[in-house]
Parts: C-alpha cells; sequence; structure tokens
C-alpha cells in the first residue's frame, strides 16, 4: 500500500518537456505563457535521485500520518482535520495585522510544525535560494 510509505518512492522522475513538446505551433519557439519560464538545466542535466524524494517528503509523510489516524481512531478524524485545515488556511486576519502568508500559527499547529524552525520561518519565502 502507497499509504503505509515512510519514505518517497524512489523511481518517481520529475516530468520535464523537450522544446519541441513545449513550443508554440505556430511560430515554433517555447510557449512560456502554457508551459513557465524555460530552463536550460532540466534540458542538460537529468535530475538528481534524491530529488523526487525531497520534494515528495511532506506529502508521503502527511499520507502515512493520515492513515494512522484513519485506523487508529476511524476515518472521521482526518476528515475533521483536513475541514480543520481548510477552515485554518482561509485568510481572516484583522484589518490591523500584516498580511504573510508563511504567519499561520493554526496552520502550524494542525500540521505539527509549531515546535520546528524551517527555512521559510527566518528568511520568509519557502524556497531555498541557489548561488551560482
Amino acid at each position: 500500500m502507497d499509504s503505509y510509505r515512510i519514505v518517497p518512492k524512489a523511481n518517481e522522475k520529475s516530468v520535464t518537456k523537450s522544446i519541441a513538446e513545449t513550443s508554440n505551433k505556430e511560430y515554433g519557439v517555447h510557449d512560456t505563457f502554457r508551459y513557465g519560464p524555460r530552463r536550460l538545466v532540466d534540458e542538460v542535466l537529468p535530475p538528481h535521485p534524491l530529488q523526487a524524494r525531497l520534494e515528495n517528503w511532506d506529502e508521503t509523510q502527511n499520507k502515512l500520518h493520515m492513515s494512522m489516524l484513519r485506523n487508529s481512531y476511524g476515518i472521521h478524524v482526518p476528515i475533521r482535520l483536513q475541514m480543520e485545515k481548510a477552515i485554518v488556511s482561509q485568510i481572516n486576519r484583522a484589518p490591523h495585522q500584516l498580511h504573510s502568508e508563511y504567519n499561520n500559527l493554526g496552520l502550524d499547529i494542525l500540521n505539527g510544525v509549531d515546535n520546528t524552525l524551517a527555512f521559510e520561518d527566518f528568511l520568509g519565502t519557502d524556497s531555498i535560494p541557489t548561488f551560482k
């Protein structure tokens, strides 16, 4: 079963499309509006095998947690937890508070990451910058 998997699958490949697949039929150039900006690194280097595991880590851990809750307490617990996450993730702040998409304490508590310090907590972004 996939729901009892502790780590993501090793053979999952990230989907990258070649320039021929992403080209506009009329003009023959890369279609940025549909496929996003063109990245040459995807065309030159194959993705590292560990990259897919790291990208799918949180999703796999969440599936395992929901399966364990469902088997321990019943189907109502994962459904209620998902409902609470959906309610808490809606933006409903007081007018005097500054808007920040990374500052949602209620969602952090429901996800179980309220006692951890991650990259986005102190730099305000969810992606690690790459320096070249």
